[in-house]
């Protein structure tokens, strides 16, 4: 299913959600496996609300895994569209990915261990 290479993908699902995934396995009409799943929401910039940009948070699709590399099976009948995302978007979807596995391995004994912080400061995805 991906082109050129690249297994990341952007899907929209039949209830609007959307989400960038890495696809493992595509069989048409049956299944299909990816891993390293995250949603993308939209989010209000309250400091420029005239701005006429969207901004996106990533988050995991299924909270409380402990390891996004697992494979998860996706229903074929569920999606809407698909589509290869942007070099910026992939770029970002790196790079969220690497900060939510590297806030999951810091977890220390003492607390939630289902619990990931974020800096909040952090530069969103913007769609342009």
């Amino acid at each position: 299913m991906a082109g050129r290479n690249r297994n990341i993908q952007q899907i929209r699902f039949l209830d609007g959600t959307e989400v960038l995934a890495n696809i493992l396995f595509w069989e048409e009409d049956t299944l299909i496996e990816a891993n390293n799943i995250l949603q993308m929401l939209p989010v209000e910039d309250m400091e420029h609300p005239d701005d006429s940009r969207t901004y996106y948070i990533l988050k995991p699709l299924v909270m409380y895994t402990d390891d996004l590399a697992k494979k998860s099976i996706i229903n074929p009948g569920s999606i809407m569209t698909v589509t290869e995302p942007s070099a910026t978007v992939i770029s970002q979807y790196t790079s969220s990915l690497a900060e939510i596995n590297n806030a999951m391995d810091d977890t220390d004994d003492s607390g939630p261990t289902n619990v990931v912080s974020f800096d909040s400061k952090r530069k969103l995805l913007t769609e342009d």
